[in-house]
């Protein structure tokens, strides 16, 4: 028996006028929200690889993988909004297609609709049961303007990009003047501060790398994103040691890591005068940016998705509703942190 050619569909209830237009390497300020990163985007990749890809609220008959955005079905709620629940298990019965959803960093509470075939997780340590769940690289920070090669192994400025409400405590004018005292120059860039410059890392030689605060006690649920830029960048990660930097991370290898302002300035202080070990950290850093070249990820997502397989039942949409309401009911905790997730 052939198989049907693999036909993903991209389902979506949102306005997604343009989207077939979008180059995101010529206009990478468009869809800059996570729903367009990892969801827009992916499409937009795949099609210019000439992948057979739809996207829209109604999927052709012809599709052999739906996929969906859990931050599309929670709307940034904390539980999925039952209508579109109901509009998507339409689709998959109509299809007979495989569901997979994006979780992104929506809460881990909040449970992805029952007939889902495959979970996208942001971060490997979120991945509880690998035979319906999976963790994918993310897809490089597009617009990302990398390190300037004429700057060499020097190591002269160190650089946090990131909002202020993950600036870290530490971060003090006095930590400022150590790390001058060692020659270098810090660098704090926050929406304060505007973030126009956020892609650009020509002068950048450390990056320094916190993680999101509203991790809501899930130090899994927020993917490495800030070490990918740091590797695409061309620059030396120093990050903050959580799970998912040191899931896809090597310390001393191509990222370092240090937890207070004092490991902070003993690590620059090595790089400062030690040549060799900041030469091949520049080097190591290189070499993991390129796992994450725009058309690798893409193609990884696109292996995973041809092998999804549907989930092995088919009754009523409703009841398929009726099963993911219970679920929520019985996951998520009524708590306030989660209420504003």
């Amino acid at each position: 028996m052939t198989e049907r050619p693999v036909s993903v569909h991209f389902w979506t209830d949102r306005d997604v006028t343009g989207v077939d237009d979008w180059n995101p390497d010529a206009a990478p300020e468009l869809h800059p929200s996570g729903y367009g990163h990892t969801f827009l985007e992916l499409y937009a990749r795949l099609r210019s690889q000439g992948r057979a890809v739809s996207i829209g609220p109604r999927a052709p008959r012809a599709t052999t993988v739906l996929l969906a955005s859990l931050e599309e079905l929670t709307s940034w709620l904390p539980r999925c909004e039952p209508s579109l629940v109901r509009a998507l298990a339409r689709s998959v019965l109509r299809t007979g297609a495989p569901l997979v959803v994006v979780r992104a960093d929506v809460h881990p509470h909040i449970p992805a609709p029952p007939f889902t075939a495959l979970e996208v997780r942001p971060t490997q340590a979120a991945v509880v049961d690998p035979t319906r769940e999976a963790h994918l690289p993310l897809l490089p920070q597009r617009g990302l303007v990398p390190r300037d090669p004429g700057r060499g192994t020097r190591v002269e400025t160190l650089v946090l990009k990131a909002y202020r409400k993950n600036v870290p405590e530490w971060v003090s004018n006095s930590f400022v003047a150590e790390v001058r005292a060692l020659g270098m120059t810090f660098e704090l860039h926050t929406e304060e501060s505007g973030t126009a410059g956020w892609e650009d890392f020509r002068a950048v030689d450390v990056s320094l790398c916190s993680q999101p605060s509203d991790t809501l006690g899930d130090p899994a649920r927020k993917p490495a994103t800030k070490l990918v830029k740091a590797w695409r960048a061309w620059s030396i990660p120093l990050v903050v040691p959580t799970l998912p930097y040191a899931d896809i991370g090597r310390n001393g290898v191509d990222m370092l890591t240090a937890e207070t302002p004092e490991q902070v300035l003993a690590v620059l202080g090595r790089l400062r005068i030690d040549t060799s070990f900041a030469t091949n950290l520049f080097r190591s850093s290189a070499e993991a940016g390129r796992r994450y070249e725009t058309d690798a990820v893409a193609s990884v997502w696109w292996k995973h998705l041809a092998g999804a397989r549907p989930v092995p039942r088919r009754i009523p949409a409703a009841s398929l509703v009726r099963e993911y309401a219970a679920a929520l009911r019985r996951r998520l905790p009524r708590s306030p942190a989660v209420r504003g997730a």
